[in-house]
């Protein structure tokens, strides 16, 4: 298990949130499902991901930059999710 702000995220954002961002359930996501361990009893990822979005407050980050900060997190865990197949595979042309 790496890159624990991805599990932090999905465990704490609000169902508004998972909505503006588009977050699949974390079954979905392939960056976080690989490793088959996506709980760590030893650390609160709900609790944690309250932590960050409060220290970018206290860093002085906007609501508005701390949303599109965690959106574009979000958009790593989306790209994560492309499968780039070989173009001959799947009968495309290629070009390039």
């Amino acid at each position: 298990r790496n890159f624990h702000i991805f599990y932090e995220m999905m465990a704490g954002a609000t169902a508004a949130q998972r909505t503006q961002w588009h977050l699949p359930p974390l079954s979905a996501c392939a960056y976080l499902n690989q490793s088959g361990c996506v709980a760590d009893a030893r650390h609160d990822d709900e609790a944690e991901f309250a932590r960050f979005t409060r220290a970018l407050g206290t860093m002085g980050m906007s609501a508005e930059l701390s949303n599109a900060l965690c959106a574009s997190l979000a958009g790593v865990l989306h790209l994560g999710n492309v499968d780039f197949g070989d173009a001959k595979e799947n009968g495309g042309g290629g070009g390039g």
